[in-house]
């Protein structure tokens, strides 16, 4: 598979050189090319995102730097794509911050970003990443690269995840005992135990036909995705406790990097951090108009009796992942105004 993703990217690369012009004698007129891998589709609010920002760093770079966009997973999965990074041969990728760690960039406080209730609204994710400690943190990703990576300036905050279950669920005692889906990372699994549900780690793809085959008994994601699988013929009823938020950022190659003067640099970080805003925005505006038509489909949104219990219950994660970054946990929690 390896060895397939990286001939497509020799060739996606060697097209682009055409394009540009391919030529030592007006190589110094072309344009700089910069190739976006997106696994999400052109059709999702990323995916929309990645295109809107390719065209507003066109317009305003006078037509001078180019970002290509690769949507759907074309030239890999988010572990392919960050590796990809690290030679060049991918320019600019995005990925959930609390995922850096399982693809090999090890910043811990970025895998902390995946506490549930870490972060209580996107306002307050928003806050935090954009002030002087969130850009210390990212400075980390450069530093433990060793220069192959950098972070952006733009952090996209998904729509909150919330529990969709087969049959009606209030509160905790009622969520006590399903067998939920999980993704496989530590604190995702042990989330579920802490709030007393059974964690079944699984794929998305394969969450349909195990909720068919009662398999489990649901699962959590945002709106967007709960929709967009059709978990909702099988799970009528969301739990809405907003336990997490997906945050993801845009990761550059220390490669194109290297090719940007400062002012170009400056601008990429303009364009990636108002798109991002704007993505965030389109997102809650997605959750509402998904909501309505859901409602009118049958299902049932509730909010949880006893949200505080939720939240207590999240405090044994911070205690055993949290060891010895108390004071980073801190000063996250105290940019929510």
């Amino acid at each position: 598979m390896k060895k397939l993703i990286s001939f497509g990217l020799v060739f996606v690369l060697l097209c682009t050189f055409v394009a540009a012009g391919g030529s030592a004698e007006n190589a110094a007129d072309a344009p700089i090319r910069i190739t976006l891998s997106d696994i999400d589709s052109s059709e999702t609010v990323p995916g929309r995102s990645s295109q809107r920002v390719a065209q507003l760093v066109n317009e305003r770079s006078g037509g001078r730097i180019i970002i290509d966009v690769f949507p759907g997973g074309q030239l890999g999965d988010e572990a392919e794509n960050v590796e990809n990074l690290r030679s060049g041969a991918v320019g600019i990728t995005r990925i959930n911050v609390a995922n850096l760690e399982t693809r090999g960039i090890d910043v811990p406080e970025y895998t902390l970003c995946g506490l549930p209730y870490l972060f209580r609204s996107r306002e307050h994710a928003e806050a935090f990443f954009y002030s002087d400690q969130g850009k210390a943190l990212a400075d980390k990703v450069s530093e433990v690269t060793n220069g192959e990576i950098y972070v952006l300036d733009g952090y996209t905050i998904a729509s909150p995840r919330h529990f969709f279950f087969k049959t009606e669920v209030r509160n905790m005692a009622e969520a006590a005992g399903k067998k939920v889906r999980s993704e496989s990372t530590p604190i995702k699994i042990d989330m579920m135990s802490a709030f007393g549900m059974s964690a079944t780690p699984m794929g998305l793809n394969d969450v349909y036909s195990a909720l068919q085959t009662g398999m489990i008994d649901g699962g959590e994601h945002n709106i967007s995705n709960y929709k967009n699988y059709a978990f909702n013929e099988q799970c009528p009823y969301v739990l809405m406790t907003g336990h997490s938020y997906n945050s993801n950022v845009y990761l550059i190659s220390g490669t194109v990097v290297d090719q940007l003067s400062e002012e170009d640099l400056a601008l990429l970080n303009e364009c990636f951090r108002e798109v991002a805003e704007w993505a965030s925005d389109a997102f809650e505006a997605e959750d509402d108009e998904l909501m309505g038509e859901l409602e009118a489909a049958g299902v049932t949104f509730i909010e949880p009796e006893d949200i505080e219990n939720w939240q207590n219950a999240a405090q044994t994660l911070y205690s055993k992942y949290g060891a010895g970054y108390e004071d980073f946990i801190e000063t996250v929690l105290s940019y929510d105004k």
